[in-house]
């Protein structure tokens, strides 16, 4: 799988994860523009989002460290902490992870 390729998945996968719109149809791999990548106030609006369902985040100089534990099963918890040269990858990246693991344990 090429970067751009799996850039993308993660693009959508965020997408849909934050915004009740669907991906607008011309939006592709060949035709996408990051911004949970590189705007730092749209990735925000996904941190928010998710501290509003109990996720816990620390971001840190490099790092990011995601924790969540669901309240109604003790078996059912996340915890992750990714270390990039680049913030923004970091905390991108870590919420990429736990979307994956919500979308698979919903």
């Amino acid at each position: 799988m090429t970067q751009i390729t799996e850039d993308f998945k993660n693009y959508r996968l965020i997408h849909n994860f934050i915004s009740d719109e669907p991906l607008k149809a011309w939006i592709n791999e060949g035709c996408f523009n990051d911004i949970y990548k590189a705007d730092w106030n749209a990735l925000m609006e996904v941190v928010d989002k998710l501290e509003n369902q109990g996720v816990e985040i620390t971001i840190g100089r490099m790092f990011c460290e995601i924790k969540y534990q669901d309240v109604f099963n003790k078996d059912k918890h996340f915890d992750i902490r990714i270390v990039s040269g680049v913030k923004i990858n970091a905390v991108n990246g870590a919420i990429v992870e736990l979307i994956k693991w919500y979308n698979k344990n919903k």
